[in-house]
């Protein structure tokens, strides 16, 4: 067996269940097998790196969280250890665009997620549940966010939007309707090279798990990239291996099936 000395994991629909969002037993069983052999376990999502539920009710402890697909990072204390930042002409530029379209707009600053513009569902949810989800702006005038999210988007105004900015930063489908926006060159594969090199390690070294567009370009990028069956066809289709569905302990299966477990 290939020894693997990283997994890197997505949430929505990967550790949690694609039927109710609720995080798999097996999934923490998972995790703190793989912690109790010293093979660290890196949250890997799109959302930002401390809005994610089940790290949030200390289901789950990971040894690092790497939040905004890439764009941020945190360590086993939930302390941010580096991020980048989008542009200022150009935060202020996309903020103005779905103000003027009333398209929600989430920015994921590295300390919370601040909903710009949050008039759906989606938004009053999110704040409700969510400790480190603010439907307001940044309170720091000059802060910076790492990335953000475009909910409810429209394909007539995603067009338009395309059209104004899509050379200055990256559109990409982050399942529940949710467009992640990202500094172009920055990505979950990116993300797990960064990691990796930080942890001392090679990305052929690391098994990925992800079910969405955005898990795709991590998926490549580690030695080994494990699917969801429950998952897009695009994420599918850049796997090595396709395991379960999330909701059949998808997760587990794959990781006895390759001896990490």
């Amino acid at each position: 067996m290939r020894e693997f000395k990283a997994v890197f994991l997505d949430v929505d629909c990967t550790l949690t269940s694609e039927i109710d969002g609720e995080l798999m037993p097996s999934s923490l069983t998972a995790c703190q097998q793989l912690q109790a052999k010293g093979i660290p376990v890196i949250i890997a999502t799109g959302r930002q790196g401390l809005c994610v539920p089940c790290i949030q009710d200390g289901l789950i402890k990971p040894d690092y969280i790497m939040g905004a697909n890439g764009s941020q990072f945190y360590d086993r204390d939930q302390k941010l250890i580096w991020s980048e930042y989008i542009e200022k002409e150009l935060f202020d530029g996309i903020t103005a665009f779905c103000r003027k379209h009333r398209v929600d707009l989430f920015w994921k600053f590295p300390d919370a997620m601040y909903a710009y513009v949050g008039e759906t569902e989606v938004s009053k949810v999110s704040e409700e549940t969510l400790v480190n989800f603010h439907i307001a702006v940044h309170p720091d005038p000059k802060a910076l966010p790492s990335a953000g999210g475009l909910v409810g988007i429209d394909e007539k105004t995603m067009k338009l939007f395309r059209k104004q900015f899509g050379q200055r930063i990256s559109c990409v489908d982050g399942g529940y309707y949710v467009w992640d926006l990202n500094n172009p060159g920055t990505d979950k594969g990116v993300g797990l090279c960064r990691m990796a090199e930080m942890l001392g390690i090679e990305p052929e070294e690391c098994i990925a798990f992800g079910d969405s567009e955005n898990d795709v370009l991590m998926l490549k990028a580690a030695g080994m990239g494990v699917a969801m069956a429950n998952g897009h066809q695009i994420a599918r289709d850049s796997a090595d291996h396709i395991t379960d569905k999330a909701s059949e302990d998808g997760v587990y299966k794959a990781l006895k099936k390759f001896g990490i477990l």
